[in-house]
């Protein structure tokens, strides 16, 4: 991520195409730890962890929000951060 050659690489982000609204995700370590945490959709995770990078690897990232259509959503997925 942090040494990517494409910017969008660098950090990552969940990116909608509709609006939503109670937006929070967070990133987890393998063994279950929090490395990052958003309020905010447009913030993304830089692989950083209190301003330290983070070991090679995956994460898992879990996303919670409300869709356009007034439902609570929860998508997740895994992100690979290779240094």
């Amino acid at each position: 991520m942090p040494m990517a050659d494409a910017e969008e690489n660098r950090v990552f982000r969940v990116k909608s195409t509709s609006a939503v609204s109670n937006f929070r995700m967070v990133v987890y370590s393998r063994d279950g730890r929090p490395v990052f945490s958003t309020n905010d959709i447009d913030q993304g995770w830089d692989a950083r962890r209190d301003g330290s990078p983070v070991p090679q690897g995956t994460y898992v990232w879990i996303a919670r929000f409300r869709d356009s259509a007034g439902s609570m959503r929860q998508e997740k997925g895994t992100v690979t951060v290779v240094r």
